[in-house]
């Protein structure tokens, strides 16, 4: 019980530094009231259910943030295009893709950063890692950029089964 304590009160002090300079940042230093009684629960829940966080390879996260970044921008000028009425809105459509990560924790990222690119949107994740994705267009090779960034997590996480990059 000890080690487990110990463990907790190591990352509970690392999770308390960062949620501190994420709030600060985020809230323009303010709030901090509310800060400390939503800090215990955050504890209390990190406490009962931990999402383990899989071994980084740090050197393949340059590549992964630039990918990411490339896809961010470029899928921003494709929106505000289609929203200044420069190209038809019309085909947009749920779509499938099967991810091949085999970590839990890196398939929620990767579901998280498809939702966060404009344009996308994870509507589910099954646990055999079927995604359900509400796409903007689905004529545009949007698998292709799915696998890319898929392929870049796998490097940044070490995992394999994700093949050739795409």
């Amino acid at each position: 019980m000890t080690i487990t304590l110990w463990l907790f009160l190591r990352r509970s002090l690392w999770f308390g530094l960062v949620a501190a300079a994420c709030w600060a940042v985020l809230t323009a230093n303010s709030g901090w009231g509310f800060f400390t009684l939503l800090l215990p629960l955050l504890l209390l829940w990190q406490w009962h259910y931990p999402l383990p966080m899989p071994a980084l390879r740090w050197r393949y996260l340059p590549a992964c943030l630039l990918l990411f970044g490339r896809q961010l921008l470029l899928g921003g000028f494709d929106v505000a295009v289609r929203a200044l009425g420069w190209r038809p809105l019309d085909s947009s459509n749920f779509c499938h893709y099967q991810s091949q990560l085999t970590s839990p924790a890196s398939r929620l990222l990767l579901a998280s950063l498809i939702s966060l690119l404009p344009g996308t949107c994870t509507i589910s994740l099954q646990p055999d890692g079927m995604l359900r994705l509400h796409v903007l267009d689905q004529t545009a090779n949007w698998q292709q950029e799915i696998a890319a960034l898929e392929w870049q997590l796998a490097r940044l996480f070490g995992q394999s089964g994700s093949g050739e990059q795409p």
